[in-house]
């Protein structure tokens, strides 16, 4: 499954640049499986947010992944802004395109706010918490006897 990252330093690069691919269904767009981008990639840069906003490639889309979902709260209002138009992207895909938050630290009060502003629809949310104990993580102390 080819993938690929898409940045600003792979945007600059003058051989991956997709501010210099035609945005007509290009082989560049179609050559990769997995698209790999930030908020302010996806919704920032004008060159990568008219490719997603192509109804001829958009239509591919099978889902979105949101990592760090908490960070839509906690970092969107001063640190990140484009964390807290994330629903703006949910307009680019097809309807029923589903959206995967994942985050290790997310209370419940943060998951209802970005379900809220994912606009996810809460018959059709599927929500699984494993907890934080991992049988392979131990926090100890030991003392240490010399520098």
């Amino acid at each position: 499954m080819p993938a690929v990252a898409v940045n600003h330093d792979t945007q600059n690069a003058r051989e991956n640049s997709i501010r210099n691919v035609s945005f007509e269904c290009s082989l560049y767009a179609l050559a990769f499986t997995h698209w790999i981008a930030s908020p302010e990639m996806c919704l920032g840069d004008s060159g990568f947010a008219a490719l997603l906003k192509d109804p001829r490639w958009s239509r591919s889309i099978l889902f979105m992944v949101v990592d760090e979902a908490q960070c839509i709260k906690q970092w969107g209002i001063e640190f990140r802004k484009h964390y807290t138009s994330l629903e703006t992207l949910r307009s680019f895909v097809l309807r029923g395109v589903w959206v995967l938050t994942t985050s290790a630290t997310m209370p419940p009060e943060t998951l209802e706010q970005v379900r809220s502003i994912l606009g996810m629809n809460t018959e059709k949310f599927f929500h699984l918490n494993l907890g934080n104990h991992r049988y392979n993580i131990v926090p100890l102390v030991w003392p240490m006897e010399g520098g």
